[in-house]
């Protein structure tokens, strides 16, 4: 299963340091999973805070177009009523970008109230649903949109669809490679949570290799003596072995396929 909505308390990296072979690959996963949250919310606080007089001058303009018929397209319909038009709703006529936000916040209040109530897939589609629509508006090269796809993905895995899980994953690490470069800490939380994915798939190789990739990018981005990267050297090193070991692969293998 996934790792992004559990709540468990599970030993957490700095525990590695006491007891290796307490720390799995999910539990370093799930901490990084929040970490990455933590300093997303502190990030949104310090933008929202920034600029109060912009926010200001935002609703006030907003206020003004809307007063008496509506704003623009209020005073178009006025305008056609005084000169005896009747005109159709175009049904045919796109979502504006602002109105477009309003659809995409909206689906994001469903998804999360979903998500509170532990009702993963029908969160998963309205969070399709919110895909679809930062695609429309941002196109599929924006970390707006990378983001969601990793948010499917963890939908995907907390529901046991590892497959699309990994999917998911990996066109949101693309992305994101694309647009920020590979040397990021952020990444290295991605990849740690596709070498899971891949354990659970009985593909130790594959898991290996991402999980190494994530490791690479921890000792460049937090030094060798951070917690969480000193936690994944471990779970790298019992990985290595499991793949360089036929008998534990075809067990990890058999074992990934009963559960599917």
């Amino acid at each position: 299963m996934g790792n992004s909505f559990r709540h468990s308390n599970p030993t957490t990296p700095r525990d590695a340091k006491s007891s290796q072979t307490s720390v799995s690959l999910s539990e370093v996963a799930l901490e990084m999973k929040r970490n990455e949250q933590k300093k997303k919310e502190e990030d949104k606080r310090k933008q929202s805070s920034s600029s109060p007089a912009a926010a200001a001058a935002a609703a006030t303009t907003t206020a003004a177009d809307g007063k008496g018929t509506h704003g623009t397209a209020g005073r178009k319909a006025e305008s056609s009523k005084q000169n005896g038009e009747v005109r159709p709703a175009d049904s045919t006529k796109h979502p504006s970008p602002e109105e477009r936000k309003r659809i995409i916040q909206d689906l994001i209040k469903q998804a999360e109230q979903l998500e509170e109530n532990g009702d993963f897939q029908n969160a998963l589609n309205v969070r399709l649903k919110e895909l679809a629509e930062k695609r429309k508006l941002y196109s599929d090269k924006h970390q707006e949109t990378a983001e969601i796809m990793v948010h499917v993905g963890d939908l995907c895995n907390e529901l046991g669809k590892l497959d699309d899980a990994v999917k998911w994953y990996r066109n949101g690490l693309a992305v994101s490679i694309e647009l920020l470069g590979e040397d990021r800490e952020e990444l290295s939380v991605l990849y740690t949570r596709i070498a899971e994915v891949y354990k659970l798939l009985g593909d130790v190789e594959k898991a290996y290799l991402f999980c190494r990739k994530g490791h690479e990018i921890m000792v460049k981005t937090k030094g060798l003596d951070d917690p969480t990267t000193k936690a994944i050297k471990i779970i790298l090193g019992k990985l290595r072995d499991d793949a360089r070991n036929p008998e534990k692969k075809k067990a990890l293998a058999a074992k990934a396929a009963a559960k599917s």
